[in-house]
């Protein structure tokens, strides 16, 4: 009779401790299915359902918790570099769109991956702004009929480009497929001012990662190939199916290089992207959605509908915009258009009640001399928005460029956090002082 009665006792026990483990499992599973659930409904207008980058559940969401990616969501470029973590992943393929990527860090795991036998396609611009450099040409530029005193600079681009000329030629060695992004027939309106300036990476068509930074030294700030400035930039990594379907079709229509319909495809996509020359809509959307805050940041702005959609919303409707942008006298001079229409402009803004501020040398990145190229934006600090469209015409209307709009909460974080510690910097100067090199 003992010997049942503490069998009965601890059977008892264990199945107090079965139903106690049921209940926290079911509890658990409850509170995490919300957190993780993907919704496929994002309407083009109703920022406030909009549910990007999400980790999709498996079948358990309990299990999901612990195997969750943590290479997803936003990312500081200086801080963490996460596009040399998405090239070493790669398993399969690798699908780059690129305006610049001249860091040797990056370069060389580009070789890398290809030596593993990954494939690797890349569409470059074949004329970012002062380089005038044709990769795809063998013939190395004669550095001796140059004079590296005299004529510095002109010597330096000729070593810049020979050091591309025989990365490409490489990467074309290994099997790499590198191909010129064909602004004839895909810029909106061809001419010497439209550019590929996006900057995207699809690995293995399972992620896709978007950048404001082009693959270039000064924006991953690692001493090994800094030069002096440290860019402030960042990326955006999802595995959001929909987008990444979205994007996979606009590359692959872009590596072809003809014609396309590329708002029909948009219009089907996912309404999570910007890309141009169709960007303009979603971003002043996103403006005209705040209720409360607007924080931005860009190289510039020089665009109309977008700086009256910001105005507008500080002046009629009460939001609390803040706006930051690169120090307009950052090299020394700046054009004569700039000069006449620029000291009219910012006083416009700050009466309209935007405050404005200016990104300076004195903001150090990573301890180095900051320069601001990230162009992002956050609504009433939920709704986050990165991309590499600057606040310019043919950004907005003519370039190939790409963004991501994002509700995650700890990311929308991140960016409001870096945002407000730049704008509220004791190095940041007013609109007065960054005129200060117009005479």
């Amino acid at each position: 009779m003992n010997l049942r009665l503490r069998l009965d006792v601890c059977y008892q026990h264990l199945g107090n401790f079965m139903h106690k483990l049921l209940f926290f499992v079911l509890l658990l599973s409850a509170t995490l299915q919300p957190l993780y659930s993907y919704s496929q409904t994002q309407p083009p207008v109703d920022l406030a359902t909009l549910e990007i980058g999400r980790i999709r559940p498996l079948k358990n969401p309990l299990f999901s918790f612990f195997r969750q990616d943590k290479n997803l969501g936003f990312f500081d470029n200086a801080t963490r570099p996460i596009v040399f973590e998405l090239i070493d992943e790669a398993k399969v393929k690798i699908d780059i769109e690129i305006y610049e990527m001249k860091d040797e860090n990056f370069r060389n795991k580009i070789l890398d991956s290809l030596k593993r036998k990954v494939k690797v396609r890349i569409i470059k611009d074949p004329s970012a702004v002062g380089d005038g450099c044709d990769e795809l040409d063998p013939t190395e530029v004669d550095l001796s009929k140059i004079d590296s005193k005299t004529d510095s600079i002109k010597y330096r681009k000729a070593k810049d480009c020979n050091k591309d000329k025989l990365f490409v030629a490489k990467f074309i060695s290994l099997g790499g497929v590198y191909r010129y992004f064909n602004k004839k027939e895909l810029c909106a309106i061809p001419n010497d001012q439209c550019y590929m300036h996006g900057k995207m990476l699809i690995q293995d068509d399972q992620k896709v990662l978007l950048s404001t930074g082009n693959w270039n030294p000064t924006s991953f700030c690692q001493s090994s190939s800094l030069s002096t400035t440290c860019n402030r930039d960042f990326s955006f990594v999802t595995k959001n199916r929909k987008m990444i379907r979205t994007l996979k079709s606009i590359y692959e229509h872009d590596f072809v290089g003809q014609k396309y319909d590329l708002k029909s495809i948009l219009k089907k996509g996912s309404h999570a992207l910007t890309v141009s020359p169709y960007a303009i809509n979603p971003l002043i959307q996103m403006i005209k959605s705040a209720k409360k805050s607007i924080w931005l940041n860009n190289q510039y702005l020089r665009e109309g509908v977008l700086i009256e959609a910001l105005m507008d919303a500080a002046k009629n409707r009460g939001v609390s915009v803040h706006i930051m942008l690169e120090d307009t006298c950052h090299f020394g001079t700046i054009s004569k258009s700039d000069q006449e229409w620029l000291p009219i402009l910012f006083p416009q803004m700050e009466a309209s009640g935007i405050e404005l501020k200016f990104f300076t040398k004195k903001v150090l990145v990573k301890g180095h001399v900051g320069y601001l190229h990230a162009k992002s934006l956050v609504v009433d600090e939920e709704v986050g928005w990165v991309g590499s469209v600057n606040g310019s015409e043919d950004s907005l209307y003519n370039n190939r460029e790409f963004g991501v709009v994002f509700k995650m909460k700890k990311s929308v974080r991140e960016l409001v956090s870096i945002l407000k510690s730049d704008f509220y910097h004791p190095a940041a100067i007013d609109w007065h002082d960054a005129l200060r090199c117009i005479k």
